[in-house]
């Protein structure tokens, strides 16, 4: 496993969740994302308490798959 240094956004790993958890998530645009998604987190947990399973299921899906881009760009950064 190697060691993640001060320029690194992504740190590889044995686990393919770890990795996509971690690809470009402290870079700027991770960082704002992150910001920007803080709500969903709130949303989501409204909507499956009120048993609205299927909005909350395409939330979830629409809340992973905005994290594409920042996750595309950093890993591109990364093979550079």
């Amino acid at each position: 496993m190697m060691g993640k240094t001060k320029s690194d956004s992504w740190k590889p790993s044995s686990s393919c969740k770890t990795n996509a958890r971690v690809c470009g998530i402290e870079s700027p645009a991770g960082r704002e994302h992150q910001i920007n998604s803080v709500s969903e987190h709130f949303e989501l947990v409204e909507l499956l308490s009120d048993g609205k399973n299927e909005k909350a299921s395409r939330l979830l899906k629409r809340h992973i798959m905005d994290w594409e881009p920042v996750f595309l760009a950093a890993s591109q950064e990364f093979l550079r």
